[in-house]
This record gives C-alpha cells, sequence and structure tokens, in this order.
C-alpha cells in the first residue's frame, strides 16, 4: 500500500466555487418598503454571472492556475516520497533493520507533511476563492440593486438550486441585464 495520499486533481478550486455559488446573494438587496400594490419579483443566475462575464471568467481561470500550481507542488513532493517507498523496497533485503525503520520513520514524517501540505493548499485556494468572488460580488451588487431599483422589483432571488427557489418564470431572469452591465464597468 502506497503511504502517500494524492490530491484529486482539479477539484479543489471546483468544489470551492460550487460552495460559494450556493450561498452568494443570501443578502442581496437592502429592505426596501413593499408597496401596497402587484410585487415584482426577478432572478439571477449567478453561475451565469461568474462564467459568462469578463471578471468571473478571470477570477475563475486565476483560481484555475493557483490550484494547478499547488497541485503540482503537492505531485510532487507526493512522487518524491513515491521514489524513496520504491527505493526502500527494492532494497529492503540489502539494507541494516535500523536504516530500514530510518526510512520507514521519513516516509511517515513525509506522508504527515503531504496531508498539511494538502490542507494547506485547500485553505489558500478557499481564501483566493473567497477573495475573487468577493471583489466580483462588490462590483455586481450595485448593479442588481440598480437594476432592482430603477425597474421597481420588489424581491430579486438568487436562481441557485439552494436559495429556496422553486419557479420563475423566463420572464423574471435579469441576468442578461446585469452582466451586460457588469461586462460594461471598467476592470477595477
Amino acid at each position: 500500500m502506497n503511504a502517500i495520499e494524492r490530491p484529486a486533481q482539479g477539484r479543489v478550486a471546483v468544489i470551492a466555487a460550487v460552495l460559494w455559488l450556493g450561498v452568494w446573494g443570501a443578502g442581496a438587496l437592502p429592505a426596501q418598503e413593499f408597496s401596497s400594490g402587484p410585487s415584482k419579483v426577478a432572478v439571477i443566475d449567478v453561475r451565469r454571472i461568474l462564467t459568462e462575464s469578463e471578471s468571473g471568467r478571470a477570477a475563475i481561470e486565476r483560481l484555475r492556475v493557483a490550484a494547478k500550481a499547488k497541485q503540482d507542488a503537492l505531485e510532487a513532493q507526493g512522487d518524491a516520497a513515491v521514489a524513496i517507498e520504491q527505493d526502500l523496497e527494492a532494497r529492503r533485503l540489502s539494507l541494516s533493520e535500523d536504516k530500514q525503520q530510518e526510512i520507514e520513520a521519513d516516509l511517515q514524517r513525509r506522508a504527515i507533511e503531504l496531508r498539511r501540505a494538502q490542507d494547506d493548499a485547500r485553505r489558500e485556494i478557499e481564501e483566493l476563492q473567497t477573495e475573487e468572488f468577493k471583489t466580483i460580488e462588490d462590483r455586481v451588487m450595485p448593479l442588481i440593486q440598480e437594476i432592482g431599483e430603477s425597474e421597481g422589483f420588489t424581491l430579486i432571488f438568487n436562481k441557485f438550486e439552494e436559495s429556496g427557489l422553486l419557479f420563475a418564470a423566463p420572464g423574471a431572469d435579469i441576468t442578461d441585464k446585469v452582466l451586460e452591465r457588469f461586462n460594461a464597468l471598467p476592470e477595477g
């Protein structure tokens, strides 16, 4: 059995993004006074904001590159330990018991270091993802609020599954308007 656990490729950033997307938009707009007239409701597909906006695609690419760099470093660390383990197995009969125990202790230390490095890498990618998406959120929320106020919406929901939204008519989706205005903003 291999003493080294290998991280799953490419999953760190994707999982973090999916988890974050599920909660984004929970506090979309400040409370407004409700009129006695009919309510006007809209939805926004947050995933589209991230995947179709220039800023969102750039943030996702930065996350992908950072995750790949972490993955490559972890794989190199794991490969070095695997090479030591293979060398130990090949030379086991010619090594003294003390030398074998020394190498096995080194392998255990390396396995622990790799698990710690994996945890550190996951945390760093999650922090980067939080920063990247917070930047986008800070830029897009005023646009959503502006559209909500100018077009008289009472509520704007995140169309994402975890929002609790069960149905929205296609005409209630204002994602295209938000994307158009968001892409027109200067980078910042």
